[in-house]
């Protein structure tokens, strides 16, 4: 496995396709739904820090779960929720008539990476389970819950099939390309399976150019993935691509940074070094697919 800033995004729930690929259908936004979600973001918000709402202009979470068509009925299965900036919005959408579901690496995955990585991402892991446990019951419903994928994939909590409405994954995907790539086909395996027929998978991912001539793996390590990659990633797990948007593009990211992606805001890698042009470009360019398991 590839040990990297961001490998604690590795999540072991665990040939470029043409971009013109056919769409199947998929239920649109519903305005009901994007009224709860516009009240979970702007309004039901305390659990919201200044911090998190800062980033709504670059992120615009209305519009990504509205184009998901993530509704309060829901159960959603967040992968590796990390800071929570998804997990203070979803909770409260779902908390009354849904169930969030935070699903976290189990720390046996990090026994083969260095003792001092595995000691700073255990720590972050308890941190989580720590801030999930006092968020539950107020932030998210007695519904919520958090489960643990590991290599041995089967503790107490753990999905039965088909039982997801939604699973949603934020910038994981491509840590997985970065690293043997062996992760890959297990993830998108697991997020067939415990999605229900019909179900969406919704991926938001750093977006390499089409043309980029640098390897899947090369372009991974530097934060970006290109979308036929990831779509030809989710096709031979059995999902179908349903749409595109480009709510989450950015023209200026150039995407050949010193320190890749982590270069631009929010991290800033390089820290002061030419803070000004990068904040001037912004967070990255980002693909939103949505895809969705098809029905027998």
């Amino acid at each position: 496995m590839h040990f990297s800033k961001n490998v604690l995004r590795v999540t072991v729930l665990a040939t470029a396709l043409a971009m013109a690929a056919p769409l199947v259908s998929a239920r649109g936004p519903d305005g009901a739904a994007t009224a709860a979600i516009h009240t979970a973001v702007y309004e039901n918000n305390y659990w919201r820090t200044d911090a998190e709402k800062a980033r709504d202009k670059a992120r615009h979470p209305v519009e990504v779960l509205s184009f998901l068509g993530i509704a309060p009925t829901m159960t959603v299965v967040e992968n590796y929720p990390g800071g929570g900036w998804y997990s203070h919005i979803l909770g409260p959408l779902l908390k009354a008539k849904g169930s969030y579901i935070g699903a976290e690496v189990a720390p046996e995955v990090f026994l083969d990476a260095p003792p001092e990585f595995r000691e700073q991402e255990t720590k972050k892991l308890e941190a989580w389970l720590a801030n999930f446990a006092q968020a539950q019951q107020e932030l998210a419903g007695p519904k919520a819950k958090a489960i643990f994928y590991g290599r041995q994939a089967k503790q107490a909590g753990y999905m039965a099939n088909a039982s997801a409405d939604v699973v949603f994954d934020v910038r994981n995907i491509h840590n997985l390309i970065a690293g043997d790539g062996k992760q890959t086909g297990p993830v998108f395996a697991e997020y067939f399976r415990v999605l229900k027929a019909g179900g969406v998978l919704g991926i938001i991912d750093h977006r390499e150019n089409e043309a980029s001539p640098r390897t899947p793996a090369k372009s991974a390590e530097l934060g970006y993935v290109k979308e036929s990659v990831m779509i030809a990633l989710a096709e031979k797990a059995g999902f179908k691509l349903a749409a595109r948007s480009d709510v989450l593009s950015n023209p200026n990211d150039t995407k050949d940074y010193e320190k890749g992606v982590w270069t631009l805001p929010p991290t800033f890698m390089l820290q002061d070094k030419d803070r000004a042009k990068y904040a001037a470009i912004g967070e990255s360019d980002r693909m939103l697919l949505k895809f969705v398991k098809p029905k027998p």
